[in-house]
C-alpha cells in the first residue's frame, strides 16, 4: 500500500511539472502528464482518466480519453 501511495504521489507531482525538456522525453511520464491534463478538463474530469498510476485500467474500463496535441495546454501550478 505504501509503495502504491509513493508511486501515485510521485507521478502526480511530475504530472504538474511544466516546461521540462527531460520529462518531455520520458515516455511513461509524458503519457501520464498528457492523460492527467485531459482529466483536469472541466468537461471530462467527472468521467475520464481516473487512474494516474496505472492508465491501462482506464483503457480496460472505457474511461480513457486522449486529447489531441493541439487541444492540450500545460496545467498551471494551481491546476489541481
Amino acid at each position: 500500500m505504501a509503495a502504491y501511495y509513493l508511486m501515485y504521489e510521485g507521478l502526480h507531482t511530475l504530472s504538474h511539472v511544466t516546461d521540462s525538456p527531460f520529462l518531455d522525453r520520458v515516455p511513461l511520464i509524458n503519457t501520464v502528464r498528457r492523460l492527467h491534463v485531459t482529466h483536469h478538463d472541466p468537461e471530462l474530469m467527472a468521467t475520464q482518466n481516473f487512474n494516474l498510476t496505472f492508465p491501462i485500467c482506464d483503457t480496460l474500463f472505457g474511461t480513457r480519453s486522449d486529447a489531441s496535441r493541439s487541444a492540450r495546454e500545460p496545467m498551471s501550478p494551481s491546476g489541481g
